[in-house]
Formats: C-alpha cells, structure tokens, sequence
C-alpha cells in the first residue's frame, strides 16, 4: 500500500505550526488556550468567517447503509475498501467578511470503523492537498500537509461500541484560498486498506458556525516520522498544569494524564504526601482542564453515551482538604437534549505517592488493616469487620484469606436491591458485583471512609452526603461512591459532591467536619471514638 507524503515534504512553516501544535496540545495550560493553531485564546479577536460547508449534492463515493445518520436520509460515504473511494463537493459562497483573514467551513459528518492513526484519508481543497486523517474517537486537530490550513472533527454522538461517530467537521482556509471564486471543492479520498473504515458526509442546512472549546487532542498520520526528539504525550508524572502553592497551608493541585485519563493531585504540605483522584473510572473523554484563581482547578468531560453533556468539574482546595463539585451541561455544539439519568462517575483516590499512607512491600490485606469506616459499634479499623469473600476466586484463594477488598452498604439501603438494579453500573459508575470485590455484612452509618498513616499519626478520608455503597478496593485505593443529588430535581439542576479530608488522626473531629460541611448527615455512630490505634504488624 502506498504512503502518501513526507514530513520533508512540508513547508518550512508548516513544520514548525505542526510543532506547535504538539506543544500546545501537551500542556493545555489552560482552557482559554487549549484551541490548536486558529482558535483563539479568549481576550483576542479571531478574525474569521464561518460558512456552511457542503452545497448541493456529494458526488461520488458511495451509500452508507449499513448505519442510519441522525435525522436520516441518503449519506455518502468514502471506505477504505473497494471502489468508490473519491467523494466531492462544493461550499457555500464565503461572504465578504471585511478584514476577516481565514474562513472555516463546518458540515456534518462522521466516521466508522476502528479507530486509525494510519491517516489513509486524504481531503484536499480545489486540488491542493490538505490533511491526511483517520478515523477517531475523541475531539481532534488533524496535522495538515498546507500552511494556515486546519482540520478539525468533534464527534457529538457515538454508539455503545464506539465504532461510529457522528460530528461536526471544521476545516480553516487562508481568505486567499477562496478568494476569487469564493466557493471551495472538498474532495475526500481514501486509500485502499482493505479495512471497515468510512468517512461520511451528511449535508444539513444550518451546522454550528462557531468553534468549541475544547482540548483538541493531536492527530499525526503514523506514515509521517515525528522530527527528532518530540513526542506527541508527555513523560510519566509530568504534568499537565500545576497551581500555585499560595501561602504553603493549602495543598497544591496539579492535573497529570495517565492512561488516557485525567489525575487530579493534591500534595498536602503537612507531610509532602500526594493523594490521586482519577478523574474517572467511567465511559467518559476528557476534553480540557485550567487552572483557576486560589489554586483551584477546572476539569471539563462529556459522556461518551451522551456527548452532548459536558460535565464540569471543579476542585477547591482547603486548609486540610479539597472539595470536588462536578456539575452537568449542555455542550453548545450538541443536539441541546438533556438525558433522562446521569450515569454515575467512577472517582478512584488513590496512596501510591503518599509514602506516608499506601503499602509498601507488604501483603496487600495489611493496607485494610489501616482503612476505617463508622459503624453502629463506632469507629472501627476494616479487619475488625466481618468481610466476605470475593466470588470470582475460590474459597482458599489468598485473594479470600482475608478477602482483599470489600463493599460496605451506608445506613440501611438494600444490598440485595442494589444488585438486582439492572441498571446499577449507572447507579455506582462502576461494575460492582462482578466478583472482584467482597461485601461486608457491617455496614457503615455515614457515607466517610478513610485511612491511617503508617505511623499512625495522620488520617486521610474522603466524605460525601449521596453515597449507598463505600469501597476499599485494589491497589491502595478508596471509593465513596457519590451519587447525583437531588435525586428529585431535573438532571440539569443535579450535582456530584465529594470532599477528601487530610488532618491528624483524630476520628471525632474528622466526623466533627463532615457534619459541618454535609449537614444533612445524621450519624448513628457512637462518636468517633478514641484515636485510632493500628492492629500490630501494620507499621513500616
């Protein structure tokens, strides 16, 4: 199969906009600065005029039908596979926009398929080429083959497999491009990789005419080498913004990727510990994060069932803690439909950079053994709990002798009820009941679960006022479970509030400062309790 291109090929300033483009991908700084290479910072003007991007008919390609478009209708296609593998099309006029520079045309569309980093689509405009691309996923820049020319695709909607997309295509033109003739050609055009992959076209009267803000992730054709000594991702544990430290008692927040998803840190400046709040362990993308005044942090995701949600998600940092708020809203470049529930998020807090908490070369159950939840009985360590075994492992599995995680139901909610909901992924953002995670027949009075330091002087716990279920599970990590509140109120009214706590190990004021802060709490417990002393051999 040939390849088309070299990255010799390009202009001299284009390589370097291309450069460009890697950089201000990776560190996204901030939200007012993560459009890539034409959308603008906010506070400058963009001179530029939006225009429908399709006119009349889609020549060539083929039909689409083994999937329906929204809003149905004939689709055209190009496939990586077979004949038919030319599409065109004209734009609408571009209008005399007066001191305008650049025009971007907007259509719908969509892509099928597995995702591709191969670049196998080629689109040119009136005959010059412009961008190689592939099928995605994600919010995307494409890496173009012209100077002052962008591509970018924002996919809106995806199916439960996330093998079709269906978006909106925004390609930048230099003013002079369509300058005479003020109409464009698109071609889109396919080599032929013997795969499933397709781009459509699906022409619609009035697409969006305004960009989005996201956090455009890079797209860069594997045919065309990287130059020398750039990547397109960062090193582990670089990050992707840090806040500043203020006046050294709250503690600082930085936003790093791992594994594709973003981490939401706190380094507390009592012992240097940092604390991981994965930002989620749920079907969702991560679009943009900022940093915010006083040290907080700004996080957008969306649904990947539900792209036209944006979750915003704002972290607050305290004397002793940060409060996490998460609330929901309409991205501007969706369908503008709520959906009927929220799904759950997944939040995971994890100690492995808080050498002062997590395990170290130890048997895992002795991370457990300095856990703690709130019971009827009082404050109690999670071994001096009953807990049941894992079902996917056998009885005699070290995985059972103790059990190594474990589910604690808060207050009186129905265990049996919760696994029975066929739609409790939704509920708790997580698989729960797939044997991988015992459950205790103790149950907690408030929805806090927390931690001990090794030497027994500190206690990290996170809190929330929604939870049904609290979870120890793998890998020195917490799990409080937060659900969208009021479960009344409309799903645009609705919040996820969670707050994690670092202080000295004293349970009744920790308990103290959960009731202050979620005053629809009324514990049960008998008190806090003394402080919590660990069982022995849990030391260093």
């Amino acid at each position: 199969m040939k390849m088309r291109g070299i990255l010799g090929s390009l202009p001299a300033r284009s390589m370097e906009r291309v450069l460009v483009c890697c950089l201000t991908v990776a560190l996204s700084m901030s939200m007012a600065e993560t459009a890539v290479s034409g959308a603008p910072a906010k506070g400058k003007e963009m001179r530029v005029v939006f225009v429908r991007g399709v006119e009349g008919q889609v020549s060539g390609g083929a039909v689409l039908d083994e999937v329906a478009a929204p809003g149905g209708g004939p689709v055209t296609c190009v496939r990586q596979k077979g004949a038919n593998q030319r599409m065109e099309w004209k734009t609408a006029p571009a209008p005399d926009a007066g001191r305008a520079e650049d025009v971007i045309f907007t259509w719908s569309g969509g892509f099928g398929g597995d995702k591709s980093t191969e670049g196998l689509f080629l689109m040119s405009v009136n005959g010059r080429p412009v961008a190689d691309f592939d099928v995605v996923t994600e919010p995307t820049v494409f890496s173009t083959r012209a100077d002052g020319c962008d591509l970018w695709y924002d996919p809106l909607r995806l199916d439960a497999e996330r093998h079709v997309s269906w978006g909106i295509f925004y390609l930048k033109l230099p003013r002079s491009w369509v300058a005479q003739e003020r109409v464009a050609t698109i071609t889109v055009e396919s080599a032929d990789s013997q795969s499933d992959r397709w781009c459509a076209v699906v022409p619609v009267a009035d697409p969006p005419l305004k960009m989005p803000d996201h956090n455009w992730r890079l797209f860069f054709p594997t045919h065309l080498p990287l130059p020398q000594g750039w990547t397109l991702n960062r090193g582990p544990g670089e990050p992707l913004l840090s806040c500043d430290r203020g006046d050294g008692r709250l503690p600082q927040l930085s936003v790093e990727i791992k594994n594709a998803r973003p981490v939401l840190s706190a380094r507390f400046p009592e012992t240097g510990d940092v604390f991981d709040v994965w930002c989620y362990e749920s079907p969702v993308q991560f679009v943009a994060a900022r940093a915010l005044p006083g040290g907080s942090v700004e996080m957008k995701h969306r649904y990947e069932y539900a792209p036209g949600v944006l979750l915003r998600t704002v972290a607050t940092p305290e004397p002793g803690g940060v409060s996490l708020v998460v609330r929901p809203e309409l991205n501007p470049a969706g369908d503008g439909i709520w959906p009927e529930e929220l799904e759950a998020l997944n939040i995971c807090l994890q100690m492995w950079r808080a050498p002062s908490f997590a395990g170290a070369n130890e048997a895992y159950p002795r991370f457990s053994e300095r856990c703690f939840v709130f019971t009827t009985g009082g404050v109690k360590f999670l071994n001096q709990t009953q807990r049941g075994n894992l079902a996917l492992y056998a009885p005699d599995h070290p995985c059972n002798n103790p059990p190594w995680t474990q589910n604690y139901v808060v207050g009186s909610g129905d265990l049996k009820e919760m696994e029975a909901d066929p739609k409790s992924w939704r509920r708790f953002g997580a698989p729960l009941f797939n044997g991988t995670q015992g459950f205790s027949s103790d149950r907690s009075t408030v929805p806090v679960i927390g931690t001990v330091s090794r030497d027994r002087r500190w206690l990290f716990a996170v809190a929330n006022d929604s939870s049904e279920l609290l979870a120890q599970a793998w890998l020195d990590c917490l799990h409080a479970n937060p659900r969208w509140t009021p479960m009344d109120a409309a799903v645009s009214k609705r919040a996820l509030r969670l707050k994690v706590y670092f202080m000295r190990n004293d349970p009744t004021a920790l308990l103290k400062r959960v009731q202050k802060d979620f005053p629809s709490l009324k514990p049960s417990a008998g008190g806090g309790g003394p402080t919590l002393t660990a069982p022995p051999g849990s030391g260093r």
